[in-house]
Order: C-alpha cells, then sequence, then structure tokens
C-alpha cells in the first residue's frame, strides 16, 4: 500500500518489515529477492525491484491485476510468491503464474484472498486462533510467524530517562485513554506520546488527544510529533532507548505489537495489556508486565469500540503501572530477549522453512 521503508510516509506498518525481511534474505541468507513495492520506494542493496502503484490503503483488484499481467514473466521466473499485499491475488491467480505462494496477514482479517485460502500466515498465536474460529467455514489454519527487526540496529538505552513512553497510531485502540488515567493519577510521572499521523482518523485522534490532555489539566503528558524520513526513525528509536518504561495497554486484538518489539531492542521493559498478541511478546516478567484486558478475544476482534471503557481496570492497571516503575530491570537481558525472539534473523529462518515447504507442494 505503501513505499518502502515506510518511515518515510507514516513511520508505522507491515511496509517496513517487508524490507527488513528482503534485505536479509538477500544480503544475509543469499537468496534472491525480487521486490515488487510502490513508486518512491528504496529498495534494499541487491534486491531486484520493480515499481508499482501505490493504493494508500484502498484495495483495488483490477490494479493489482494489472500488475499481474504486466510483470507476469517476472513472477513465473521465481521459485516462491510472498504475498503481502491487501488483495492477496497470487492466491487467487495461482492458474496463471503457477507457481508456489505464501499469503502473509498483517492483521485477523482474512477475506482476501476470497477463494483459494491456503498457505496463510499470521503475524501472532491469537490472530491464529481467532481466524480458525472466524474463518471455520474454509477450515484455515495458518502458520505463525512474528514480525522481526534487525535488534542490532537499535540504540541501546543502558541508561534510562525520567519519562515513560508510547509510540504508535494515535488511536484509541492502542488504550491512549488508560494512559492519559494512568498520567492522570501518577503526575509525578512524565508520560511521552509520539506518533506521526497520517491517515485523516489519525489527525482527527490527535487533535482529540490534545484537547483531552488540557481538559484534563495534564502538565506531566507530552505529545510529540515525529517529523518525516530517518530523522523521525532515529528520533523514535532515541525515545525508545532512554525511555523508564514502553506501555501499550491496547485494547483491540492487536495482530502484533511492532513498536513494543522495538522498544525491546533497545533494552527498555514493556507495559502490554493481555489482548492479542500481548502475551506472545512478553513471555515473561523479566522483560516486562501484562495487565489484563477483559474482552474475550472476539470482543476484542469485533466490539471493541464499543466496549473499550471496561476493557481494562484503571486501578489494577495503576498497580501494574506502579509495580513495572519500580523495578529494577536487567536491560541488557531485555536486548538478548529480542535477539532470541524478535530479531529479524528469526523471522527469516521461519519464513525460509515456509519458503522450503511451499516449494516442495505443501498445502496448509
Amino acid at each position: 500500500m505503501y513505499p518502502v521503508p515506510t518511515w518515510r510516509f507514516t513511520g508505522y506498518g507491515s511496509e517496513i518489515v517487508n524490507w527488513w525481511l528482503a534485505d536479509y534474505l538477500k544480503n544475509k541468507a543469499g537468496i534472491d529477492v525480487v521486490l515488487f513495492a510502490p513508486y518512491s520506494s528504496v529498495p534494499p542493496k541487491n534486491v531486484e525491484f520493480y515499481a508499482i502503484p501505490p493504493s494508500y490503503t484502498l484495495v483495488n483488484y483490477d490494479r493489482e491485476y494489472f500488475i499481474y499481467e504486466k510483470y507476469l514473466d517476472v513472477v513465473k521466473r521465481c521459485d516462491v510468491i510472498h504475498d503481502w499485499s491487501a488483495t492477496a491475488l497470487s492466491a487467487e491467480y495461482e492458474f496463471k503464474h503457477g507457481k508456489p505462494f505464501i499469503v502473509s496477514r498483517n492483521g485477523f482479517d482474512v477475506t482476501n484472498p476470497r477463494f483459494n485460502k491456503k498457505n496463510i500466515v499470521v503475524l501472532s498465536d491469537a490472530a491464529r486462533r481467532y481466524v480458525q474460529v472466524r474463518y471455520s467455514m474454509y477450515g484455515i489454519n495458518p502458520e505463525v510467524v512474528h514480525y522481526g527487526v534487525p535488534v542490532d540496529e537499535y540504540p541501546f538505552g543502558e541508561v534510562k530517562g525520567n519519562y515513560v513512553l508510547y509510540v504508535g497510531r494515535p488511536h484509541p485502540s492502542k488504550g491512549i485513554d488508560f494512559i492519559l488515567e494512568l498520567a492522570r493519577l501518577n503526575r509525578d510521572i512524565t508520560f511521552i506520546l509520539a506518533w506521526k499521523p497520517s491517515g485523516a482518523d489519525h489527525h482527527a485522534f490527535h487533535e482529540y488527544y490534545i484537547n483531552r490532555v488540557n481538559e484534563l489539566g495534564l502538565r506531566n503528558v507530552k505529545i510529540h510529533v515525529l517529523p518525516g524520513g530517518w530523522e523521525g526513525e532515529w528520533m523514535k528509536r532515541k525515545l525508545m532507548a532512554h525511555a523508564k518504561l514502553f506501555i501499550q495497554p491496547t485494547v483491540y486484538l492487536e495482530a502484533f505489537g511492532l513498536t513494543a518489539a522495538e522498544a525491546l531492542a533497545t533494552g527498555t521493559p514493556l507495559l502490554l495489556s493481555t489482548a492479542g498478541s500481548g502475551p506472545e511478546i512478553i513471555k515473561d516478567n523479566s522483560v516486562g508486565v501484562l495487565v489484563r484486558n477483559r474482552l474475550t478475544l472476539t470482543e476484542q476482534a469485533e466490539r471493541w469500540a464499543d466496549m473499550w471503557q471496561s476493557a481494562i481496570d484503571v486501578d489494577e492497571l495503576n498497580t501494574v503501572f506502579r509495580d513495572a516503575i519500580s523495578r529494577r530491570w536487567n536491560y541488557k537481558a531485555i536486548r538478548e530477549y529480542a535477539k532470541q525472539y524478535f530479531d529479524i534473523s528469526v523471522m527469516a529462518s521461519k519464513y525460509i522453512k515456509l519458503y522450503e515447504r511451499a516449494i516442495a507442494g505443501e498445502r496448509w
């Protein structure tokens, strides 16, 4: 949907992970990669690149079909197709290209591909469980591959500052209203909310949260709009590296929290909710704490907008928060944990095995 690397435009999303994956496969694993990405993309070194029209959040089947027709000869010389597009037409057009394929979904919606729903990969076990129930008529049994980040490229923060950090979309689904409640209860602690609004709803909620902070008189809350380009990306990483705690009490079924993995890469502990992938990111309490989300998996996915106020108990959240703030964390161990579970090399290794399975003719 967006050019890669994504920080040039939005700062978030699967597009940057695609860039990291293509880079690792070609320049570390020695696998030839052909990257199809929107105009204005800057492909990794040595990666063969073909520019396609961007859709900017719109799902356009005609555009995708045109791309397949235009580059069909290129697609046919590949051993396997890894499709991250919104339409996932590589599955539907298998009859045209005749190549094995894998379809990665960066959420929990597998409406696309519309048919031939095979070889699907999701980002977390939470997303897998929801897909199995929601789309039970199709008998889908996705594989799970967590996002990975290039941990060694992130600054390590041995010395932490005196602020709590949220980085992500300015959106209620991320639990920002609960963060403001924490700020109201803990006025001696500085809370930094950092984001780069992209879509129209992001801009609307950015204004909403500015007004909300003023209404509550929260002088301890600072809202930062990250600049575009590498400057904004580096500012984000530095903020993460020196944060006392990274907080994201998500209320919806978040398939995977990329910024949480990035914070771990800088050695910063986490406070997440049990919604979605939270328990899969915080596998033990040596790297962070979890606050209970009281919504069911289906409610997190389908009804969170109506039920978010009851998703998390504020007193319970504050107790967990105070524990996290007062704890002595081993920051080096947190970074090593990120390398073990969420480095791009771990993600790439899992996908290489799936590529081999697909090439061997396996379908799941």
